[in-house]
Protein backbone atom coordinates (compact mmCIF):
# COMPACT_ATOMS: atom_id res chain seq x y z
CA UNK A 1 0.00 0.00 0.00
CA UNK A 2 1.80 3.37 -0.97
CA UNK A 3 1.82 6.44 1.01
CA UNK A 4 -1.20 8.27 -0.11
CA UNK A 5 -3.38 4.62 -0.13
CA UNK A 6 -2.45 5.17 3.79
CA UNK A 7 -3.28 8.79 4.21
CA UNK A 8 -6.40 8.60 2.42
CA UNK A 9 -7.76 5.34 4.93
CA UNK A 10 -6.40 7.35 7.78
CA UNK A 11 -8.80 10.47 6.32
CA UNK A 12 -11.57 8.09 5.75
CA UNK A 13 -11.21 6.48 9.39
CA UNK A 14 -11.49 10.51 10.39
CA UNK A 15 -14.18 11.42 8.53
CA UNK A 16 -12.89 13.97 6.31
CA UNK A 17 -14.07 13.81 2.71
CA UNK A 18 -12.78 14.03 -0.85
CA UNK A 19 -13.88 17.28 -1.57
CA UNK A 20 -11.88 18.40 1.48
CA UNK A 21 -8.62 17.44 -0.26
CA UNK A 22 -9.88 19.11 -3.79
CA UNK A 23 -10.34 22.48 -1.95
CA UNK A 24 -6.91 22.07 -0.30
CA UNK A 25 -5.30 20.69 -3.95
CA UNK A 26 -6.60 23.83 -5.82
CA UNK A 27 -5.38 26.40 -2.62
CA UNK A 28 -2.07 24.97 -3.34
CA UNK A 29 -2.46 25.09 -6.85
CA UNK A 30 -2.89 29.08 -6.69
CA UNK A 31 -0.20 29.49 -4.39
CA UNK A 32 1.90 27.92 -6.82
CA UNK A 33 1.09 30.44 -9.34
CA UNK A 34 1.71 33.16 -6.88
CA UNK A 35 5.16 32.26 -5.83
CA UNK A 36 5.89 31.22 -9.33
CA UNK A 37 5.15 34.89 -10.46
CA UNK A 38 6.57 36.15 -7.44
CA UNK A 39 9.64 33.82 -8.18
CA UNK A 40 9.89 35.44 -11.75
CA UNK A 41 10.27 38.94 -10.81
CA UNK A 42 12.42 38.46 -7.53
CA UNK A 43 15.06 36.84 -10.29
CA UNK A 44 14.48 39.73 -12.59
CA UNK A 45 15.19 42.70 -10.45
CA UNK A 46 17.38 41.04 -7.49
CA UNK A 47 19.08 37.69 -9.25
CA UNK A 48 19.14 34.39 -8.75
CA UNK A 49 19.99 33.86 -5.97
CA UNK A 50 17.21 35.24 -3.92
CA UNK A 51 14.35 34.12 -6.50
CA UNK A 52 15.65 30.25 -4.80
CA UNK A 53 13.85 31.26 -1.94
CA UNK A 54 9.99 32.03 -3.25
CA UNK A 55 11.17 29.24 -5.65
CA UNK A 56 11.52 26.54 -3.07
CA UNK A 57 8.20 27.38 -1.99
CA UNK A 58 6.57 27.30 -5.54
CA UNK A 59 7.92 23.69 -5.46
CA UNK A 60 6.65 22.72 -1.92
CA UNK A 61 2.97 23.84 -3.10
CA UNK A 62 3.20 22.62 -5.70
CA UNK A 63 3.77 19.09 -3.97
CA UNK A 64 1.25 19.79 -1.08
CA UNK A 65 -1.30 20.07 -4.37
CA UNK A 66 -0.15 17.09 -5.79
CA UNK A 67 -0.55 14.93 -2.82
CA UNK A 68 -3.67 16.64 -2.06
CA UNK A 69 -5.05 15.42 -5.65
CA UNK A 70 -3.56 11.99 -4.86
CA UNK A 71 -5.67 11.39 -1.83
CA UNK A 72 -9.04 12.94 -2.90
CA UNK A 73 -9.19 10.67 -5.98
CA UNK A 74 -8.58 7.73 -3.30
CA UNK A 75 -10.70 9.17 -0.89
CA UNK A 76 -13.48 8.84 -3.56
CA UNK A 77 -12.80 5.30 -4.44
CA UNK A 78 -12.71 4.56 -0.90
CA UNK A 79 -16.54 5.37 -1.28
CA UNK A 80 -16.98 4.01 -4.95
CA UNK A 81 -14.28 2.14 -5.93
CA UNK A 82 -14.69 -0.25 -9.10
CA UNK A 83 -16.40 -2.90 -7.42
CA UNK A 84 -17.59 -1.45 -4.72
CA UNK A 85 -19.77 0.94 -6.88
CA UNK A 86 -21.82 -2.12 -7.80
CA UNK A 87 -21.70 -4.13 -4.69
CA UNK A 88 -22.58 -3.04 -1.09
CA UNK A 89 -19.40 -2.83 1.13
CA UNK A 90 -21.47 -5.46 3.70
CA UNK A 91 -21.77 -7.85 0.28
CA UNK A 92 -18.33 -7.45 -0.12
CA UNK A 93 -17.04 -8.15 3.71
CA UNK A 94 -19.71 -11.06 3.81
CA UNK A 95 -18.65 -12.82 0.68
CA UNK A 96 -14.85 -12.48 1.91
CA UNK A 97 -16.33 -14.22 4.76
CA UNK A 98 -17.55 -17.04 3.30
CA UNK A 99 -14.43 -17.60 1.38
CA UNK A 100 -12.16 -17.45 4.88
CA UNK A 101 -14.82 -20.19 5.90
CA UNK A 102 -14.30 -22.40 3.06
CA UNK A 103 -11.05 -21.59 0.86
CA UNK A 104 -8.72 -20.63 3.44
CA UNK A 105 -5.54 -21.64 2.99
CA UNK A 106 -4.04 -24.28 5.26
CA UNK A 107 -1.99 -22.98 8.02
CA UNK A 108 1.37 -22.72 6.60
CA UNK A 109 0.27 -22.82 3.20
CA UNK A 110 -0.01 -18.86 1.09
CA UNK A 111 -2.70 -19.00 -1.75
CA UNK A 112 -2.95 -17.06 -4.54
CA UNK A 113 -4.82 -13.59 -4.96
CA UNK A 114 -6.83 -14.60 -7.63
CA UNK A 115 -8.49 -17.00 -5.35
CA UNK A 116 -10.17 -13.80 -3.65
CA UNK A 117 -13.61 -12.83 -4.95
CA UNK A 118 -12.55 -9.61 -4.76
CA UNK A 119 -9.33 -7.69 -4.98
CA UNK A 120 -7.48 -6.87 -1.88
CA UNK A 121 -8.10 -3.16 -2.05
CA UNK A 122 -11.83 -3.87 -2.49
CA UNK A 123 -11.82 -6.07 0.70
CA UNK A 124 -9.35 -4.06 2.60
CA UNK A 125 -11.84 -0.72 2.21
CA UNK A 126 -15.00 -2.92 2.89
CA UNK A 127 -13.76 -4.41 5.94
CA UNK A 128 -12.64 -0.66 7.11
CA UNK A 129 -16.18 0.61 6.60
CA UNK A 130 -17.24 -2.04 8.31
CA UNK A 131 -15.36 -1.38 11.17
CA UNK A 132 -16.16 1.92 11.64
CA UNK A 133 -20.21 1.41 11.05
CA UNK A 134 -20.27 -1.47 13.73
CA UNK A 135 -19.96 -0.81 17.91
CA UNK A 136 -20.37 -4.82 18.47
CA UNK A 137 -16.58 -5.42 20.31
CA UNK A 138 -16.67 -9.20 18.78
CA UNK A 139 -17.58 -8.07 15.32
CA UNK A 140 -14.64 -5.50 15.36
CA UNK A 141 -12.66 -9.00 16.44
CA UNK A 142 -13.87 -10.78 13.19
CA UNK A 143 -13.21 -8.08 11.41
CA UNK A 144 -9.51 -7.25 12.08
CA UNK A 145 -8.79 -10.99 11.91
CA UNK A 146 -10.58 -11.15 8.56
CA UNK A 147 -8.53 -8.00 7.26
CA UNK A 148 -4.94 -9.36 9.00
CA UNK A 149 -5.83 -12.57 6.99
CA UNK A 150 -5.80 -11.02 3.84
CA UNK A 151 -1.91 -11.84 4.19
CA UNK A 152 -2.70 -15.84 3.74
CA UNK A 153 -3.20 -14.74 0.19
CA UNK A 154 -0.62 -13.15 -2.46
CA UNK A 155 -0.53 -12.20 -5.90
CA UNK A 156 1.53 -14.72 -8.47
CA UNK A 157 1.64 -17.77 -6.07
CA UNK A 158 -0.48 -19.79 -8.74
CA UNK A 159 -2.80 -22.66 -9.30
CA UNK A 160 -0.79 -24.49 -6.22
CA UNK A 161 -0.62 -23.01 -2.85
CA UNK A 162 2.93 -22.54 -1.44
CA UNK A 163 3.87 -23.83 2.07
CA UNK A 164 3.91 -26.59 4.08
CA UNK A 165 0.21 -28.12 4.12
CA UNK A 166 0.93 -30.26 7.46
CA UNK A 167 -2.79 -32.08 6.65
CA UNK A 168 -1.23 -34.07 3.99
CA UNK A 169 1.83 -35.30 5.87
CA UNK A 170 1.72 -39.31 6.33
CA UNK A 171 2.16 -38.97 10.01
CA UNK A 172 2.98 -42.84 10.01
CA UNK A 173 6.21 -42.55 8.13
CA UNK A 174 9.48 -42.59 10.15
CA UNK A 175 11.20 -39.63 11.47
CA UNK A 176 13.61 -39.31 7.95
CA UNK A 177 11.17 -39.83 5.41
CA UNK A 178 8.56 -37.29 7.15
CA UNK A 179 11.77 -34.73 7.49
CA UNK A 180 12.53 -35.40 3.76
CA UNK A 181 8.72 -34.86 3.06
CA UNK A 182 8.34 -31.71 4.41
CA UNK A 183 11.42 -30.53 3.22
CA UNK A 184 10.11 -31.25 -0.49
CA UNK A 185 7.36 -29.27 0.33
CA UNK A 186 9.00 -26.05 1.69
CA UNK A 187 11.21 -26.47 -0.91
CA UNK A 188 10.93 -22.67 -3.14
CA UNK A 189 8.01 -21.72 -0.07
CA UNK A 190 9.86 -19.44 1.74
CA UNK A 191 9.74 -16.61 0.02
CA UNK A 192 5.64 -16.94 -0.19
CA UNK A 193 5.62 -17.67 3.74
CA UNK A 194 8.24 -14.83 4.27
CA UNK A 195 5.57 -12.43 1.66
CA UNK A 196 2.64 -13.30 4.04
CA UNK A 197 4.26 -12.59 7.51
CA UNK A 198 5.95 -9.41 6.74
CA UNK A 199 2.42 -8.32 4.76
CA UNK A 200 0.41 -9.74 8.43
CA UNK A 201 2.62 -6.98 9.95
CA UNK A 202 2.11 -3.96 7.33
CA UNK A 203 -1.83 -4.98 8.02
CA UNK A 204 -1.53 -4.69 11.66
CA UNK A 205 -0.02 -1.23 11.18
CA UNK A 206 -2.51 0.14 8.88
CA UNK A 207 -5.33 -0.91 11.18
CA UNK A 208 -3.14 0.72 14.01
CA UNK A 209 -2.59 3.82 12.21
CA UNK A 210 -6.39 3.94 11.34
CA UNK A 211 -6.70 3.80 15.40
CA UNK A 212 -8.96 0.91 14.53
CA UNK A 213 -6.74 -1.85 16.02
CA UNK A 214 -6.25 -2.49 19.68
Amino acid sequence: MSLHDKLAQKAFAMGKRSSDFSDAAKKHADATWITLIFSGVVWYFLGWLWALIPAAICVYTTFQSISATLISARLESLVSSPQASKVDFLQIVQTYAKTMETATPVPGTVADTKELPYSKLDIKNAIIKALLSTDDPQTKEHLKVGYVMLSDWQEGVGETNQGIDTTSLDMSLDAVSLAQSVLEQSNGSNKWLAMARNEQDVLKRELEELGLWK
